[in-house]
């Protein structure tokens, strides 16, 4: 009797060859750093989705770190909402960059804003309410501490009671070069809570060499006791400065100002409550050199210099703005007297070149909101060097 016959079966697996391998075998990611990608997505139970998956390869290897760039955009997004949730989750960055402090090294810009109740910026509230003010601040301040790197900085809404550990995190931001401190939407009454006092700006625009434009928008400083002539001096110098619906003195402003008169030039005054008309005419003087777009309105100055009224403050310094290009104008700043000085200088630099500039002054666009000293019958004529629009 014949032996059974057995089949035999093999199984071969065929790999391909060392070339045709892709990226994670060959100068990729190794094998131990992918496992540690599967842990971290698992646990990652505040991000849903891609933004999961750019924070778990963010969190394990440092060449991923670009992709916070792209999830940030969570937390920089401005208009309605298009995220899951609304307002992002601050306590869950907050975390992510104090368990990792290096991920707050992407970060390149940061608003608080974009985390405030959706109540207080119009949306329908969807139920996800920050936490409390103090755990807000905490998780600020956890950023901040971390954003060696960061560019832009949009502060408001913080916890008072934590103001030094906001100035000491914001000590360190020495490539800022935007900062805006209060809120834009909220009307002039209403205040931002936890502003912080002008002794801890001062001791940051001494340390913020690389800073270009600041904004403050519906602010106040916090009562303090201390001089400005007792501070240290500002390093910045400032292109850009934005002060509307605020509230500070004479000293505070032209402190503000000091490093920066030669380089401003765009400037927005805008109802500034405590500024003297003497300190506003001085500041103006100063930066009158190089400012290529001014708004100027409704400050509370009086005009009154023993038993005299002044000019106003823009019809005595408009001839020495030969840079000027925007001129935007509200409350009784100006007269006909600005129209005729500015006209007459045109027509001398257009004929003369040699007088002041080696080129005509520019055309000045006029923008007028309610100017006393400007009615329609003035604004009507024609006017060298002036383009004339009224919103008013």
């Amino acid at each position: 009797m014949p032996p059974p016959k057995f089949q035999i079966t093999r199984v071969v697996r065929v790999l391909p060859t060392a070339s045709a391998l892709p990226g994670i075998m060959n100068g990729g990611l190794p094998t131990e750093i992918l496992l540690q990608i599967f842990r971290e997505v698992a646990r990652a139970e505040a991000y849903t989705g891609a933004r999961r998956d750019l924070l778990a390869f963010g969190l394990v290897c440092r060449k991923w770190t670009c992709s916070l760039d792209l999830l940030l955009w969570d937390f920089q997004g401005r208009g309605l909402p298009h995220w899951h949730t609304w307002p992002p989750n601050i306590h869950a960055l907050g975390k992510a960059v104090t368990d990792r402090p290096a991920l707050g090294l992407s970060i390149r810009q940061f608003s608080t804003e974009t985390f405030m109740r959706p109540s207080l910026l119009g949306f329908v509230n969807n139920g996800d309410d920050l936490p409390s003010n103090p755990g807000f601040t905490s998780d600020v301040v956890a950023v901040l501490r971390t954003t060696n790197n960061l560019q832009y900085l949009d502060l408001h809404d913080i916890d008072v009671c934590q103001i030094e550990a906001v100035t000491s995190a914001l000590y360190d931001l020495h490539k800022l070069h935007t900062f805006a401190l209060g809120i834009p939407y909220l009307p002039p009454h209403t205040k931002g809570r936890g502003d912080i006092g002008f002794v801890e700006l001062a001791h940051c625009l001494a340390r913020w060499p690389a800073l270009k434009s600041m904004r403050m928008l519906h602010f106040h400083f916090r009562p303090t006791m201390m001089q400005p002539a007792t501070l240290p001096l500002p390093v910045c110098a400032l292109t850009e400065l934005v002060i509307s619906n605020a509230r500070l003195s004479d000293s505070e402003l032209m402190h503000i100002m000091s490093s920066s008169l030669k380089t401003l030039e765009r400037v927005v005054f805008d109802t500034i409550y405590g500024v003297t008309y003497a300190c506003l005419r001085t500041c103006l003087d100063a930066i009158s050199h190089n400012v290529t777009s001014l708004r100027v309105g409704n400050l509370r100055t009086v005009r009154w210099k023993d038993g005299v009224q002044e000019e106003r403050v823009l019809d005595a310094t408009i001839d020495k703005m030969l840079r000027l290009r925007s001129l935007d104008i509200s409350g009784d700043m100006a007269s006909e007297l600005m129209l005729q000085r500015r006209a007459k200088l045109f027509t001398s630099s257009t004929r003369d070149r040699s007088i002041t500039m080696d080129s005509p002054l520019p055309v000045i666009q006029l923008s007028l909101h309610e100017v006393p000293g400007l009615p329609v019958g003035v604004t009507d004529q024609e006017w060298p060097g002036w383009e004339i629009s009224r919103l008013d």
